[in-house]
């Protein structure tokens, strides 16, 4: 007998489906699994900004795009909510006044981010 199976939900919701297509599949039906997950879209980012000789730049704004923004504390240190799941990749960016913007792409999660910002050099008036 041909079956399908659909499951949506959260991996709570998707592991019942699952198992079933397995028994199912197991006493010799051909299965077909389509399943639609909805992963928690609530992990957070956290890291520090730095300058380009390592050390901590306070006051830096960091934004997630899509997500928060705020500014570094004075270890240079940040933690921002996402609106991403676990391990989907998010853009961040970090700007402050005499460093040139940083655009940079870093998983969501617990992996800690380190953000080099680089000093502008002053311009030359002639």
């Amino acid at each position: 007998m041909q079956i399908a199976v659909l499951g949506y939900g959260s991996r709570g919701d998707i592991q019942p489906a699952l198992a079933l297509s397995d028994a199912l599949a197991q006493r010799g039906h051909k299965v077909r699994t389509t399943v639609n997950l909805n992963a928690a879209r609530d992990a957070t980012v956290a890291g520090l900004v730095q300058d380009d000789s390592g050390k901590a730049v306070a006051d830096a704004t960091v934004s997630v795009v899509g997500g928060e923004s705020g500014e570094t504390s004075a270890t240079g240190s940040f933690l921002l909510k996402t609106n991403a799941a676990a391990g989907q990749v998010v853009r961040l960016h970090a700007e402050k006044r005499g460093y040139s913007a940083v655009d940079q792409d870093h998983p969501a999660g617990r992996e800690p981010v380190t953000i080099v910002l680089r000093a502008e050099r002053p311009r030359r008036t002639r």
